[in-house]
């Protein structure tokens, strides 16, 4: 039978993934609740399912056992893995993991960040539903800034900073979270940080190989909000990134992951100063790292489960360039349309890499684009993201006005 991934979300970020997979000579089975608007040549089957809707995935691969030798699930975001789990524990494979509960609730993950002795922001206090959470914290005392966290939330959501704590904000930020049940965090906010850092990992026979690490230039305002990723992340000496792989690989070790991918989110407070905030089993920018790495982590994992494993040489190039991948919210259908007609002529002009548009966005009614540019060094960099950026910005204000 043929080897097969099962690929959970098929958005035009994920195609380049999916494609050197089949390249390589695996079916890749697509699922995504969305009729996908990209070339699907790549995949070899593809079903509208959602990543949330657990039992219709398990069903799925019963009947995709009969037909393919299935290494694994991959999930392209944290609220699939309910889902990779459930299709794991089908394959019935002892190598591949079948628990990511530690991943999904911030309470787990703090007690394995503990656990790891990984630097990680302060616990005020938890709670099993708001009067629980109001009653534990007061009896902290604590009057100071904090950030409110509903667990086993992804994406941003349910997270409130609160810039002084008192029982008003502490409601306020439950009420604003559209709190339904579950537990919720009181953290101490952690101020006047550099940046966020992401390191992204494979993980083969339970050792741990390092990718790339992410910086993060973050909303001056909504410090929740991301406007721009930089591959791989800038300014950073070599002692600080053995520092941050020594943290994911305690990590990994604390939590017994022995196949898959990882990414750590870090506040960067002061360079050689890292507190972990978030941990997820999945790539945070599978398109761009398999451009700097020149392979594609997805690929090497599928031949370590093969059964006819490829003799592929795995090294890693020195990059001298630098990938900047930057998103924009727009407001309407209109803005995108304009987007995608700037992208397009970046891109014939050789200024931009790869851009793509999503609409709607899974969370909310905006419109996501991301562009990515590649440039040649660290000091050009930032000028000629910002450069291009406001170009960007300009051409889009006065078009979305005059249209």
């Amino acid at each position: 039978m043929k080897e097969a991934v099962i690929y959970l979300g098929c958005s035009y970020p994920q195609m380049l993934g999916i494609k050197t997979l089949h390249q390589a000579g695996f079916a890749v089975i697509g699922c995504d609740i969305k009729r996908l608007d990209t070339d699907t040549k790549f995949l070899t089957e593809f079903h509208r399912i959602s990543a949330t809707d657990v039992s219709s995935l398990v069903a799925l691969t019963k009947d995709l056992k009969k037909r393919y030798h299935i290494l694994f699930a991959y999930g392209v975001a944290d609220f699939c893995y309910e889902a990779v789990a459930a299709i794991h524990k089908e394959l019935d494979d002892p190598v591949l993991p079948k628990e990511y509960s530690h991943f999904v609730s911030k309470i787990l993950s703090k007690h394995i960040f503990k656990t790891a002795n990984v630097p990680h922001p302060y616990l005020i206090c938890k709670g099993t539903n708001p009067e629980n959470l109001l009653s534990n914290w007061k009896l902290t005392n604590y009057e100071g800034p904090s950030v409110l966290k509903i667990d086993a939330r992804n994406n941003s959501s349910g997270v409130f900073l609160i810039q002084k704590t008192n029982s008003k904000a502490i409601l306020k930020a439950v009420q604003n979270s559209n709190y339904n049940r579950g537990h919720i965090l009181l953290e101490q906010q952690v101020l006047n940080y550099q940046r966020i850092i992401n390191v992204d990992a494979i993980v083969i026979d339970g050792s741990f190989i390092p990718l790339v690490i992410t910086s993060r230039i973050i909303d001056d305002i909504d410090k929740r909000q991301n406007l721009a990723l930089v591959q791989p992340a800038i300014d950073i000496a070599e002692q600080d990134k053995q520092k941050l792989f020594g943290y994911v690989r305690a990590i990994v070790d604390s939590i017994s992951y022995k196949f898959g991918a990882i990414t750590i989110d870090f506040i960067e407070q002061e360079p050689g100063k890292f507190i972990a905030l978030e941990m997820s089993p999945h790539f945070h920018l599978i398109r761009s790292t398999i451009w700097l790495l020149g392979w594609s982590p997805l690929v090497r994992l599928a031949e370590k489960r093969s059964k006819n494993p490829l003799t592929t040489i795995y090294s890693f190039k020195k990059i001298s360039a630098h990938i900047v991948c930057y998103h924009l919210v727009c407001d309407y259908q209109l803005q995108v349309i304009i987007v995608k007609d700037l992208i397009t002529d970046l891109i014939k002009k050789g200024e931009v890499l790869d851009g793509y548009a999503m609409c709607p966005r899974a969370i909310g009614t905006k419109y996501y684009v991301g562009i990515i540019w590649k440039v040649v060094s660290e000091k050009k960099q930032i000028r000629d993201f910002k450069k291009k950026l406001n170009t960007m910005l300009k051409s889009l204000a006065f078009k979305s006005k005059n249209a």
